[in-house]
């Protein structure tokens, strides 16, 4: 299979639990599969450090996020109903990177890696969009005692959406994969 893999950190040196996993999940899937790694990156990515993920990807984009750039996304964000690392990780540069690629390639799968990147695949309908939330938050566990559970849980409406459904209302066939099970 082909799959485009949407990064908000380049995978290397993978120092962050989501850039570990990430870097693996590259590593385990480039033995069978061909991969387009479209990659954000706060500050310049080295030779040597391309060079450890180069030998895993068919091609490597990475898209530069300046400091200034999401100092600035950030205070346009608090205006925002998305969380602050939705708007933190906002880039034009990105999306037009994303639409380059399905314009003139085919995949057969995009996995896109944490919230934050779920904006750049809400409108994809086809191929397939696998949504790693390694991030989502979580009530801490004394909060959580008092929280619903199970079948509780689920027939509360929630807002922004049907009670349970695991969805996102605008963004159709986009499964989230949701569980309620501590």
């Amino acid at each position: 299979m082909r799959l485009l893999f949407l990064t908000p950190r380049f995978p290397y040196p993978p120092l962050k639990g989501d850039s570990l996993r990430v870097y693996h999940q590259l590593r385990t899937l480039s033995r069978e599969h061909q991969i387009v790694l479209v990659s954000m990156a706060e500050g310049p990515v080295s030779e040597a450090e391309y060079a450890q993920v180069a030998c895993l990807c068919e091609r490597i984009v990475v898209v530069p996020l300046p400091r200034w750039r999401a100092a600035l996304n950030l205070i346009k964000g608090i205006m925002s109903s998305q969380p602050m690392q939705v708007s933190y990780y906002r880039s034009t540069a990105v999306q037009q990177q994303i639409d380059t690629l399905f314009a003139s390639e085919r995949f057969d799968v995009v996995h896109t890696t944490l919230i934050r990147m779920l904006p750049y695949v809400w409108d994809i309908h086809n191929p397939p969009v696998v949504v790693d939330l390694i991030d989502s938050l979580r009530t801490p566990n004394k909060t959580c005692r008092a929280c619903p559970t199970g079948f509780v849980r689920r027939s509360k409406p929630q807002s922004g959406g049907a009670a349970g459904s695991g969805t996102r209302p605008d963004a159709p066939g986009l499964r989230a994969g949701i569980s309620s099970s501590a």
